[in-house]
Order: structure tokens, then C-alpha cells, then sequence
């Protein structure tokens, strides 16, 4: 099928349908909760709210919490998530898609993973 049929099917099935079609959510969306320990760095990239900016940007992340700074400097920070791929375990996404990727200059430039909590990975589905 070429792309001028498949644009004509889409325009025919959003006449049809309506808009809402298009912003239907997905309802079983798996979204799980994990906390971690952080340092943030404001010398180097910006300002805490920058480097948050680019945590939640990661594939997958859909809410950056930060808490209160303790007295060495940590910041508890909860993130909400959802794999790309249903198949994937949670364990598995954060060893191979969170942990590198905020370790990474390009997202993590000036954080620093201290912890990640202990029992605060949780399954968040409604």
C-alpha cells in the first residue's frame, strides 16, 4: 500500500470515527513507582529544575518527585515510569534504560544516583 492510500484510509477512519479516536489512552498501561537518593550538582548544567527537566524526558519517565534535601545534600527523588515494552520487568528497564541514561552526560550531566531505596520499586497500575 502506498502512502497516498494509507493518508486516504486514516482521513476516511478519522471522518468516520471523530477526533477521539485518536486520543483514546491506553487502559492497561503498566506505570511503576521507584525512588532514588540523588546529588545534583547546580555548579555544572544548569539550575535542580533543569536536570529535572532532562530526567523526565527519558523514554519512558512520565513523573520526576523531588523531596527535601537532607543534611548532606541528597534529594529523595520518585520516579513514575512506564517500559516501552510491556514484556519488560522493571528491574530490567531501570538497570537498562533509567541507571545509563542519568548517568549519562546527556541526561544526568551534574547528578549523581547515591541510592536507589530499597523497597520502593511498586507497581502503580490502578
Amino acid at each position: 500500500m502506498d502512502f497516498y492510500k494509507l493518508n486516504s484510509k486514516f482521513q476516511k477512519k478519522i471522518n468516520k470515527e471523530g477526533l477521539d479516536y485518536l486520543l483514546k489512552e491506553v487502559e492497561d498501561a503498566t506505570q511503576y513507582s521507584v525512588e532514588f537518593n540523588m546529588k545534583f550538582d547546580n555548579t555544572v548544567a544548569g539550575t535542580l529544575e533543569d536536570k529535572i527537566i532532562r530526567i523526565r524526558s527519558i523514554e519512558g519517565v512520565t513523573i520526576v518527585d523531588t523531596k527535601e534535601a537532607d543534611q548532606f545534600g541528597n534529594v529523595r527523588v520518585r520516579l513514575k515510569f512506564h517500559p516501552r515494552l510491556e514484556s519488560m520487568r522493571p528491574v530490567t528497564y531501570i538497570r537498562t534504560v533509567l541507571l545509563p541514561q542519568i548517568n549519562s552526560a546527556t541526561y544526568g550531566q551534574g547528578v549523581t544516583i547515591t541510592k536507589i531505596i530499597p523497597g520502593t520499586l511498586k507497581d502503580i497500575t490502578r
